[in-house]
């Protein structure tokens, strides 16, 4: 039976993307196969965690420690028993590189389990291929720059489009017209179901780094190739929530 080693178990609101503010429980998974500059998500990178933090009471900081690395019956058990939501994060980190214990925590969920909410970094589409027929949304990122990442973004925006999702860019501001440009038609040619978010990065204060002008013009260069694209800010950072 696979194990995993988990950051945290919590109930928060989601603070990105088109579902913004919709409840989830997300369950964090450690470890990322990529190292973003602008990466601020606890228990991507680093020492392994010896202990998974399991909110006691949403919103309220309280937590139990459970020991890693866990099991997918401990994780199905809290699962089953979390307050009402609009979904389940599988979040990270990047949680595909946990897909044998994610294939193994499914079914123990039952039929009466949330709808699964992947958050990916989109360049694992082999071990999206193994669970995307039990997934219901994807959130996906495209790295820049693109070329680093365009033979694995492709074909696992190809596989991630049978489901509802969108992409995500996370916006600096050296960010490029063409850059979005081309996310955008790769979008349009793979999934033209999903829109494009134009993420701006968020500084040290938790306010977007960002130049309206800017944003305006990138929004512009990639709608005239994509028809949804869509300027969302992190609200996390902004609300004070986690």
């Amino acid at each position: 039976m696979p194990t995993a080693d988990l950051v945290e178990i919590m109930v928060s609101a989601q603070g990105e993307g088109p579902w913004i503010g919709c409840r989830q429980v997300f369950l964090r998974f450690f470890g990322c196969n990529l190292c973003c500059s602008y990466c601020d998500t606890l228990g991507s990178r680093g020492p392994r965690p010896t202990a998974c933090r399991i909110e006691k009471e949403p919103g309220r900081g309280v937590f139990d420690l459970w020991a890693n690395p866990v099991t997918p019956e401990q994780v199905a058990k809290y699962l089953r028993n979390s307050p009402t939501v609009h979904s389940i994060s599988l979040t990270g980190g990047e949680p595909l590189l946990h897909v044998e214990f994610i294939q193994q925590l499914i079914p123990l969920l039952g039929d009466e389990r949330p709808p699964l909410y992947l958050e990916t970094n989109g360049t694992l589409p082999e071990s999206l291929g193994r669970i995307i027929d039990k997934l219901d949304y994807v959130s996906m990122d495209l790295k820049t720059p693109l070329d680093n990442h365009l033979d694995v973004h492709r074909p696992f925006l190809s596989v991630a489009s049978r489901k509802q999702g969108y992409v995500k860019i996370v916006i600096t501001p050296s960010t490029e017209g063409d850059t979005v440009q081309r996310a955008a038609q790769i979008i349009a040619e793979e999934a033209p179901h999903f829109p494009l978010i134009l993420q701006p990065v968020t500084g040290k204060t938790g306010l977007p780094l960002a130049i309206p002008g800017h944003l305006h013009d990138l929004q512009a260069a990639a709608l005239a190739i994509h028809r949804d694209v869509r300027i969302i800010p992190q609200a996390h950072p902004i609300l004070g929530i986690l």
